[in-house]
């Protein structure tokens, strides 16, 4: 019995090392006779795993891609999230090319919806261009995701379309009503530009967003212009705090509208 402890203690005076797969069990004389597992590490993967897992993550993304094009509105929406989740040149170049109006409706609308759901904003230009879109669905999807994204290149993006007189009337009217509904400080100073714009519908709903983001109302561009000129320099927890000072019944009143832009903060 002795000679077997001896043995037996002779063998635990080094640590053992037992090879398991790809990983390694390190074990320890000192918590004998107590469990004796002291240490647990991953072996580098050798690298025909690495290669392997590249290969499987370049066939799951042509395989996520290939399901864009599926009539299972659920199996695109899945495949749209994973390619977004993916952060990969390949997935990010999959998903711009199913922004392209030639592709189909309902693969455009998974992919728009995505980026919305996610907040996503590299495909923000993509998306606003879609807001001018022959189908209504699609560019229902392209307002909703632009509103959940509401980011500073989304805005940015919005406001190049809305000053581009280039693109049609109507859709620079649905840009402007984004803007007006996002209601962010950014689209203020571009806003107000838009009021000199030579189309009346430009005019009108460039007002109707000011009106919307402001909580104030002007008769003229000079009036926005001036009231601007004094509120911008303020901070922003100023600037928010005196949009919330325009809340009560006297801000829309007709006679707010001659004020003077200081008078105009404390009504």
């Amino acid at each position: 019995m002795r000679s077997l402890k001896k043995a037996s203690l002779s063998r635990l005076a080094w640590p053992m090392v037992r090879r398991s797969g790809n990983a390694f069990q390190i074990f320890s004389s000192f918590t004998f006779p107590f469990p004796t597992i002291v240490a647990y590490r991953r072996a580098p993967p050798a690298a025909d795993d690495v290669l392997r897992r590249r290969a499987a993550s370049k066939r799951q993304i042509t395989e996520w891609t290939s399901l864009l094009k599926s009539d299972d509105a659920q199996k695109r929406s899945s495949a749209a999230t994973s390619l977004l989740s993916a952060e990969s040149d390949a997935a990010m170049s999959a998903l711009m090319g199913a922004l392209d109006p030639k592709q189909p409706k309902n693969m455009r609308i998974s992919v728009i919806t995505a980026f919305g759901v996610r907040g996503d904003d590299r495909a923000a230009k993509q998306i606003v261009l879609a807001v001018g879109d022959q189908d209504q669905e699609v560019r229902e999807a392209a307002a909703a995701a632009l509103l959940s994204i509401n980011s500073p290149d989304a805005i940015q993006a919005l406001v190049e379309a809305a000053d581009d007189d280039k693109r049609p009337g109507q859709t620079r009217v649905q840009i402007i009503g984004i803007l007006g509904e996002m209601r962010s400080m950014e689209a203020i100073a571009p806003l107000i530009s838009l009021l000199a714009d030579p189309d009346e519908n430009i005019r009108k709903n460039s007002r109707a967003a000011l009106e919307r983001i402001t909580l104030r109302t002007f008769d003229t561009p000079q009036g926005w212009a001036e009231w601007w000129k004094h509120s911008s320099t303020l901070s922003r927890a100023e600037m928010l705090a005196e949009f919330g000072d325009a809340t009560g019944p006297e801000a829309r009143r007709p006679d707010a509208e001659a004020r003077e832009p200081s008078a105009a903060g404390n009504s």
